[in-house]
């Protein structure tokens, strides 16, 4: 019987130390984890790399020389959002897991991890779920329903993701979302995916409501509401 070969993720490697790459890149290729297709040391080569590679994950680190990780990964995540980014730090704090939360990250690994957990990020970063160290699951957890009164972590949505909730909310296709912003279906699922993971809603219905709650769209606006498109929005540089 014939066998089916499973592609392995194509992956970009970015941290400014040389001989943390060689050991991941060491470690992932001798296992056939992934295919290491490119490296960067700064923020500038990783955009540079992954724009000319898209890869399918960046494994990035969030100190970097000349710009934040945060920053190349909320860059990364506006323009190319079908490139799945795992953020690896030395970092254990509630604040970072926020901030990458943020950032639109889709995973959260330590660097003290074993090889064996950083398998698992990659490969379910890749598969379209999200990854975080148990330590830094629980972070987020406290995060979320405890601390000061006010203190719950809200979503932080990108304008393409607040505009698809809008047109979510007005009971528009992704089609139609597709044709205005000026990009593919597929292009326009993956916000909406990334919307339903950070909001942690998964109806249309639901949606619509937390709109309404967040004064994304006026009270009595919703499927039925007629169609007022708005200009597309503009790439990141």
């Amino acid at each position: 019987m014939k066998q089916i070969r499973i592609r392995k993720p194509r992956l970009v490697l970015v941290d400014d130390h040389p001989v943390v790459r060689e050991g991941i890149r060491s470690y992932l290729s001798s296992r056939g984890v992934a295919e290491i297709v490119g490296e960067a040391a700064n923020g500038a080569e990783a955009m540079q790399q992954v724009r000319a590679l898209r890869p399918d994950v960046v494994l990035m680190d969030i100190n970097l020389p000349d710009v934040s990780g945060f920053v190349v990964t909320e860059k990364l995540r506006h323009e190319l959002p079908d490139v799945r980014v795992l953020i690896i730090t030395m970092h254990e704090s509630r604040e970072y897991a926020v901030q990458i939360v943020r950032s639109g990250a889709s995973g959260y690994l330590l660097k003290e991890a074993k090889p064996a957990e950083m398998v698992a990020a990659i490969q379910a970063v890749y598969a379209g779920e999200n990854y975080f160290s148990p330590a830094v699951a629980s972070l987020l957890v406290k995060a979320a329903v405890g601390g000061k009164k006010g203190s719950v972590v809200k979503p932080c949505l990108s304008d393409r993701e607040r505009q698809v909730l809008v047109w979510i909310a007005e009971g528009k296709t992704s089609r139609d979302m597709a044709a205005q912003l000026g990009v593919t279906v597929r292009t326009v699922n993956t916000y909406r995916e990334r919307l339903m993971a950070k909001t942690g809603i998964r109806k249309a219905a639901d949606l619509t409501r937390y709109a309404i709650r967040e004064r994304l769209i006026p009270l009595g606006r919703g499927p039925h509401a007629p169609w007022n498109p708005v200009r597309p929005l503009r790439s990141a540089a």
